[in-house]
């Protein structure tokens, strides 16, 4: 501990310097254009390093699309023109190999001109869409399959959007004798692909139902619930860049080279909340729920935190998004999967995630996860790598599936983060939307074939334990209309 001190302690002093001296040579530049570089720890010094660069220069600055946290794994980096130089010679002082990575030939894959899906027509999953195209069409598939569709919404967002859920289940069996099962995509605004793949399979398991076996044993087995997007605030400020753009090559050439702010927005990851007492914008949603929860970096005398893109906010539960998602967990005890929907990385992952510690049901939601794998990769060959999150990413705390987990006694608590494994990152090409969305309804029909053979052997007690832990959910947050018993 006391060698990792000194370390931080060094480059620290080293980064204070630097930018010091450059601030004198450097003068006043204009943006022109930003640059991705790929980086690979392979120390714990790197590692250290690449922390202290992502604080110490600020997401106004650089952009880490993903932090470092795990040896040899990629951490993808966007720079403009004013920090492009500074922050290599800084990767090079520390004897940090980086690769520079030509944007516009990466990422050169369509993002279409909205438009109108209010009509009854097919919709299109070759492009992202804006969130009310989404809703829209979901009303429209609500409507075409009213016998085992329905919508509604568990609250509103930050900015007053309606939280729409589609439940998907058939009236074959009672209800009381059916596991739920809970899926959630675009927690985090940048991640585009998730949302579309939500939308997809919502279509996919409607249309599917009574013409494929393992389908229509699905809806008539279990309860499906999927909302589409958790942080529609953030999805639709990430989005508005892209909204007059025919292409990313064109938004590259034209928006990317105007001002900073745009690719701001076009990174953005956390909710759209105003934190009062502090400067910051938005918390990262999956930091902000109330297990092993801690404050990031916070300045007792300010109230101030450095604004960081995985800011937890100044208190658990303070995002009204994840309270809404919370209190419909707790009030719906049947519900025994839960899987949050990021991407990129390929990766199926469970709690924990605040200690590198196994859970006690360790080796139960291992092998389910490797046989979700197996069926992902039966479909077009991806691989994805499934285990604790500590063993693929890293050790953080206040995340959504090890509050599913402890709190809301969510045995099956899964994060599945969908392709890729860093080519074209967050602006996955929009012919993939459609093979990402089959190969991900694979590896879900695994977890609804589990949770259906498992439903009888339900322990004793299991829903008295879920009550309990809404009791003190409840009281939590104040809602004392929860506790009728």
């Amino acid at each position: 501990m006391k060698v990792y001190c000194q370390w931080v302690l060094y480059i620290t002093a080293m980064l204070v310097f630097l930018r010091g001296a450059r601030s004198k040579e450097e003068g006043v530049q204009t943006i022109s254009r930003h640059r991705f570089i790929r980086v690979v720890p392979s120390s714990v010094e790197h590692v250290i390093t690449l922390t202290t660069l992502e604080e110490a220069y600020g997401e106004n600055k650089v952009i880490f699309l993903r932090s470092a946290g795990i040896l040899d794994t990629p951490v993808d980096i966007v720079l403009n023109d004013h920090s492009f130089d500074s922050f290599t010679d800084d990767l090079k002082s520390a004897d940090i190999p980086y690769i520079v990575e030509n944007v516009e030939e990466t990422l050169i894959e369509k993002i279409r001109k909205r438009r109108d899906v209010s009509v009854e027509d097919e919709f299109d999953h070759t492009r992202y869409h804006f969130y009310n195209e989404m809703i829209d069409w979901l009303r429209i598939l609500e409507k075409r399959y009213e016998n085992i569709a329905s919508m509604f919404t568990i609250g509103r967002t930050f900015e007053g959007r309606d939280m729409y859920v589609m439940k998907i289940t058939s009236n074959v069996r009672d209800e009381n004798e059916k596991s739920g099962i809970w899926i959630e995509g675009g927690i985090h605004a940048r991640e585009k692909i998730s949302p579309a793949t939500m939308v997809f399979i919502i279509q996919q398991l409607l249309e599917e139902y009574g013409n494929d076996d393992v389908v229509t044993e699905l809806v008539d087995g279990l309860i499906w619930y999927i909302l589409p997007v958790v942080n529609i605030d953030g999805y639709e400020f990430s989005m508005k860049p892209l909204e007059n753009a025919t292409t990313i090559r064109q938004f590259f050439k034209t928006e990317a080279d105007v001002e900073s702010e745009v690719w701001k927005a076009l990174y953005w990851r956390k909710t759209r909340s105003v934190n009062e007492g502090t400067t910051c914008i938005g918390v990262d949603p999956n930091r902000n729920w109330d297990f092993k929860w801690e404050a990031l970096r916070v300045n007792k005398d300010t109230n101030k935190t450095f604004c960081l893109i995985s800011d937890p906010g100044l208190k658990p539960f303070s995002e009204v998004e994840i309270q809404n998602i919370a209190k419909f967990l707790m009030e719906h005890s049947y519900i025994d999967a839960y899987l949050s929907v990021h991407s990129y990385g390929q990766m199926i992952i469970f709690p924990w995630c605040w200690t590198k510690d196994n859970i006690s049901d360790y080796e139960d939601l291992q092998n389910l996860s490797d046989k979700v794998s197996k069926a992902i990769e039966s479909v077009n060959g991806t691989k994805y790598r499934s285990g604790p999150v500590p063993s693929l990413i890293s050790t953080v705390t206040g995340c959504s599936c090890d509050w599913t987990y402890a709190v809301a006694g969510i045995k099956y608590s899964y994060g599945i983060e969908l392709r890729d494994t860093g080519t074209y990152g967050f602006f996955l090409p929009e012919d993939q939307i459609e093979p990402t969305g089959i190969e991900t309804l694979e590896g879900f029909k695994e977890i609804g074939k589990h949770l259906i053979s498992r439903h009888s052997s339900r322990l004793d007690g299991y829903f008295f334990r879920k009550l309990y832990f809404l009791e003190q959910f409840a009281l939590k947050i104040g809602h004392h209309s929860l506790i009728r018993w």
